[in-house]
Order: structure tokens, then sequence, then C-alpha cells
């Protein structure tokens, strides 16, 4: 049996996800803060010969909430560097609804106003300076 052990000595926030290499399936993932340790045991049916492990790690935390939403939405920022960021607000349907540019931050929050948008899922997607774009969805139920 194969296990993944996280651990660090100092708490913080983080995400780790196992996923079956070359393809899209997630085996287990956890968002934020599950504490300084975490082990989940699971089988590679494969020799481990042929299993890659790719790590990426990140320090930036960004939320959206609440959701579902009615009027405001908000991002929180906590990043691990001061850096340009900007966002978009898209429907279900990939049309652009909202964007802005932020200019240079580490920390923070922007609201946005949904108050003119119809009842639904939208995806927020936040483009950071230093990494890839970080997508979050946001329900509007008024």
């Amino acid at each position: 049996m194969w296990y993944y052990q996280y651990y660090t000595p100092n708490p913080g926030n983080g995400t780790c996800k196992i996923e079956i290499p070359g393809t899209f399936s997630t085996v287990t993932s956890f968002s934020g803060d599950f504490g300084c340790g975490y082990t989940k045991y699971f089988k590679v049916l494969a020799p481990p010969s042929t299993v890659g492990i790719k790590s990426y790690v990140s320090d930036n935390n960004i939320e959206v909430y609440p959701n579902p939403s009615q009027n405001t939405v908000y991002i929180k920022f906590d990043l691990n560097n001061h850096q340009d960021v900007s966002y978009k607000v898209t429907d279900v349907n990939g049309r652009l609804v909202q964007q802005k540019s932020l200019g240079k931050m580490s920390a923070g929050y922007e609201s946005i106003d949904v108050s003119q948008l119809n009842n639904g899922v939208y995806f927020v997607s936040i483009q950071l300076a230093d990494g890839p774009v970080i997508i979050k969805k946001a329900v509007i139920q008024k």
C-alpha cells in the first residue's frame, strides 16, 4: 500500500491534490487549511517505475465568498508576493460579464457588485502575474 503524507511544523493555508497521471481524474483533494499534517492511504495499480509524481506548490490563498450571494461577491487575497492581479467574471456559457485590473497587491479584499446579474453560476477567473489563472465558482441567488 502506498501513501502520501503532508506535514509542515508551521500552520498555514495550502492545498493538496492526488491525481491519476495522464488523466483529469482526481483521486482526492484537500482545500484550504487542513492542519499541520494529513495522511491518505491509497493503492497504486502500476509498477512504481511507471508512476510519476508532479508537484505544484503555491502559497497563494484566494477565496471567493459568500456562496451563494445576492448583491456583492468578495475576493480575499493572501498572496505569497506583491504582484499584478486582475479578474474576469464569466457566465456558464463563457460570456464575459465583468473584468477589472487591480494593479499590484499582496493581500486584501475586492468587492464585486453582482446585483445586476441574473441568478445562476458564474466563474471568477483570477490572473496572478507569477502563476496560472485561478478559477473560483460564484453562485448568484436572489
